[in-house]
């Protein structure tokens, strides 16, 4: 028997995924969709057409929808399915995913309900983060389809007029809220004071704050892929490159098989609106990413938005310093210039990897050497006006040290 999903964008309906017996899948756009003047592919990896797409291009896209690790696990134990069942688990929480992309079942169709279902209190909050090893945070409500990538617990919610609100299953999460994480402390801290500094040098950064409840501190991002419009809150679609790319989420990294800057920097010249200017802003964010220390700055955390016709780079999130964490890796998830243990990158590998990507090397040196002088001072900057918490003074400390370190490195870089 065949199963079925209805896909949307948006509001739109724009086709389905139809499961055999086999788990065997394929992806279909609706007749009535492709005759539209104002129809878009899914993804780059799934252009518009009649024809069925087969698993091996299908899974790659809609897996990445979903949640990974422990998150996934713990979703997976509470709705009962398996593990490794992407479709039954895109059919339980598909509701509002990343971009603009939901999905139901066949049987249970977009709603035009626009009710707000739930105020959620700081204290409902509390209590959420309280039990999140027992309920995930994406399921915090079983009426609710909250699907967002990744491995770290998120909430995402519905603000309006500094309340926050579960979204209903047609009302878009316009924010997400982080809590700390159990094995790594002071995550929050580290992202937030990673992004303000990214922010402050001229990254594109969605806003971003921290946010107190009685017993947590929170870190709260207002969604990039989501504009007000005409009063109502709606979704802009987006995919990262894993999906753009066709690797599942398991190849994220580099060194699993996954995609590195020369196959990424391809896709940004060959469909890209403005492909140089956002090139420019990809090479100061790899730059970036290795003078913070963050090994984990793989395919999936860079998207691309699709805006008014245009195809650009998505703002960037999830930065923060994993070298902060001794016990986590040092390799970087993507190589630069063919090396990916952080404390060995040198010029050369720069050198080579601006080769690779097709810009000169006298730009790449150029390039990384303001991004350093740009960083260190920034560091500063933001370390001076988050002082006031006095739990922010050790983690600025030890990552405006990291900052110290790789920018040293770059500061003799000598073409």
């Amino acid at each position: 028997m065949t199963k079925t999903l209805l896909v949307y964008m948006d509001r739109l309906s724009i086709g389905r995924i139809e499961i055999g017996e086999n788990q065997r899948m394929k992806f279909i756009y609706d007749t009535s969709f492709l005759n539209r003047d104002d129809a878009r592919p899914l993804s780059l990896s799934l252009p518009l057409q009649k024809e069925p797409f087969a698993t091996e291009k299908v899974a790659p896209f809609f897996a990445n929808l979903l949640p990974e690790g422990s998150i996934r696990d713990l979703i997976c134990k509470v709705e009962g399915v398996s593990p490794r069942n992407d479709m039954a688990l895109l059919e339980i929480i598909g509701g509002d995913c990343a971009g603009a992309v939901s999905i139901f079942p066949s049987d249970k169709k977009q709603k035009e309900d626009e009710s707000i279902i739930k105020k959620i209190t700081d204290q409902n909050l509390d209590n959420m983060i309280a039990k999140k090893e027992q309920r995930p945070l994406l399921r915090i409500d079983a009426d609710i389809r909250l699907s967002l990538a990744g491995a770290q617990s998120k909430i995402p919610l519905y603000r309006h007029k500094d309340t926050f609100y579960l979204p209903s299953t047609i009302q878009p999460s316009s924010h997400i809220l982080k809590p700390d994480n159990n094995l790594f402390p002071n995550m929050v801290l580290n992202e937030y004071f990673c992004m303000k500094v990214a922010k402050e040098i001229g990254l594109n950064i969605p806003t971003i704050k921290l946010y107190n409840t009685e017993l947590n501190l929170l870190y709260m991002i207002e969604r990039y892929d989501r504009a007000t419009e005409n009063g109502l809150l709606k979704r802009i679609h987006q995919e990262d490159f894993c999906q753009a790319l066709s690797y599942m989420p398991t190849q994220k990294y580099e060194s699993e098989g996954g995609p590195g800057f020369q196959e990424i920097f391809e896709l940004i010249s060959h469909t890209f609106t403005n492909p140089a200017q956002d090139k420019l802003a990809l090479l100061k964010w790899l730059v970036f990413n290795y003078l913070i220390g963050n090994a984990d700055a793989h395919a999936k955390n860079i998207s691309i938005i699709y805006r008014d016709g245009t195809i650009s780079l998505a703002p960037f999130y999830d930065i923060l310093s994993t070298l902060f964490y001794p016990e986590l890796s040092t390799k970087m998830a993507m190589k630069y210039g063919g090396e990916n243990r952080i404390d060995r990158i040198q010029w050369r590998h720069f050198k080579r990897l601006s080769e690779q990507i097709e810009i000169k090397p006298s730009l790449m040196l150029k390039i990384a050497q303001e991004i350093a002088t740009k960083t260190v001072a920034a560091s500063k900057k933001i370390a001076n006006e988050t002082s006031t918490r006095q739990e922010m003074k050790s983690v600025v400390e030890k990552i405006h040290h990291i900052i110290i370190t790789h920018a040293e490195v770059i500061r003799k870089f000598t073409n």
